[in-house]
């Protein structure tokens, strides 16, 4: 099973300084334009943006993603691989959106 969604959310998450406000943005868009298709479709669609991004995005992407397979040759996974892709594409997506409108915090005056 391919891990380049699971690796995408994890390096999205753990080195944010490699997404710049107009990269979030393609990716939104990216991700909003695959919300209803295969989650076939949708690792393919994301190997691919994923290709034509910076060499750090890339290589950050690719290791995450060899040491995610290494693990599953190691333990059983207990849910669907179709299930969790789709389980981490929303996770993804969600993470997406939080950076793109952060929660808004109320100031009250003292």
């Amino acid at each position: 099973m391919d891990q380049t969604i699971p690796a995408l959310l994890q390096v999205f998450k753990s080195t944010p300084t490699l997404f710049p406000a107009k990269t979030i943005q393609d990716l939104d868009r990216k991700l909003a334009g695959l919300e209803n298709e295969n989650i076939h479709i949708v690792t393919k669609e994301i190997k691919e943006w994923v290709s034509k991004q910076t060499r750090p995005i890339k290589e950050n992407v690719t290791l995450f993603a060899q040491s995610f397979r290494e693990i599953k040759n190691v333990r059983k996974v207990e849910a669907s691989e179709e299930e969790m892709l789709q389980n981490r594409f929303r996770e993804l997506r969600d993470a997406v959106k939080s950076k793109l409108n952060p929660p808004q915090t109320s100031q009250t005056n003292s």
